[in-house]
């Protein structure tokens, strides 16, 4: 029974089968709670549909949010968020500031270094027919005659 009530979705379809299944083997008591089940669904259904109807349910817009937030949200719990987001702010600028003109170039070289090896393996990948040693030494199980199932 259970089963069928809850694929049943509609509070209609939920009412013809209390009715109609009423001479089951069903105790009064389980008829009691699924009656009040019935009603707090439809006393719901009933307020929600009051809500719409007088427009009350308004939909939060950032404005909205923010003027529940200087309501609710407590003053010292803001300070210690935008103090923390500051502290970040300021290591950040540290850092930048600290490090050297040669350790950037530094760090330039390395990136541009790694672009241009993997421009020249991807060339070669092109070039080389897939048989190949360059790609056996990329995909060891090939050179052994493994298949790529195995890979």
């Amino acid at each position: 029974m259970k089963r069928h009530l809850k694929s049943c979705g509609k509070l209609k379809n939920l009412r013809s089968l209390t009715n109609t299944h009423a001479h089951t083997d069903r105790t009064s008591c389980q008829r009691i709670e699924l009656d009040k089940a019935l009603d707090a669904m439809a006393s719901t259904r009933r307020q929600l549909i009051s809500f719409i109807q007088l427009n009350t349910l308004k939909t939060i817009g950032p404005e909205n949010i923010a003027e529940i937030r200087k309501k609710y949200v407590p003053k010292e719990y803001l300070d210690h968020i935008n103090s923390k987001k500051n502290i970040q702010i300021k290591k950040y600028r540290d850092e930048l500031l600290s490090r050297n003109p040669l350790n950037n170039a530094m760090y330039q070289i390395r990136a541009l270094s790694r672009e241009s090896k993997r421009k020249i393996f991807s060339n070669l990948e092109s070039a080389l027919p897939c048989e190949s040693r360059f790609n056996a030494l990329k995909k060891p199980h090939a050179a052994f005659g493994y298949s790529d199932k195995f890979a």
